[in-house]
């Protein structure tokens, strides 16, 4: 295997492609991670964890804690229209009665590090071109600029459906 092999190839280091590497590399698997840009990195929205993200953080392994830059919240503010409203995190058994903020641009680079730690491999500023389609119709691996990543898993067991 070379650098650019592995069984999966994971595009995206957000918090989902990162999640997903890391569940995969915690599960023993050898896993790539593309991101198109370097950390940290800013994007706009998405700077918050419902109590159910913070729950599946915990499977990872991540800890949350609010001397690492996150801050816990009770639910959720709505303000438009002239109107404002306050909703409590609903109470759900085995789920936290709180969610987090934390800045996009931390927040994306602690999923990915998190990643690294469980096993992942993380190529940032790596920028997914088009899928490498085999003859057989699967998805084989990806076209990146610069280099060409190849997954092992392929296949109907494999196969994860997502917007490319």
């Amino acid at each position: 295997m070379n650098e650019f092999d592995a069984e999966v190839v994971v595009v995206g280091a957000g918090p989902a492609g990162s999640a997903i590497g890391a569940y995969l590399a915690q599960a023993g698997h050898e896993v790539i991670i593309l991101e198109k840009s370097g950390f940290p990195r800013d994007k706009i929205c998405g700077d918050a964890l419902t109590p159910r993200a913070v729950k599946e953080a915990g499977y990872l392994g991540m800890e949350l804690p609010e001397s690492d830059g996150w801050h816990r919240n009770k639910g959720l503010r709505l303000i438009g229209g002239g109107h404002r409203l306050e909703l409590d995190w609903p109470e759900i058994d085995g789920t936290p009665n709180y969610g987090v903020t934390r800045p996009r641009m931390s927040m994306d680079e602690a999923f990915a590090r998190h990643a690294q730690r469980s096993g992942a491999r993380l190529f940032e500023q790596v920028r997914a071109m088009s899928p490498d389609i085999g003859d057989d119709g699967w998805i084989r691996g990806v076209h990146a600029s610069g280099t060409d990543h190849r997954g092992r898993r392929v296949g109907p067991e494999a196969h994860f459906r997502a917007p490319i």
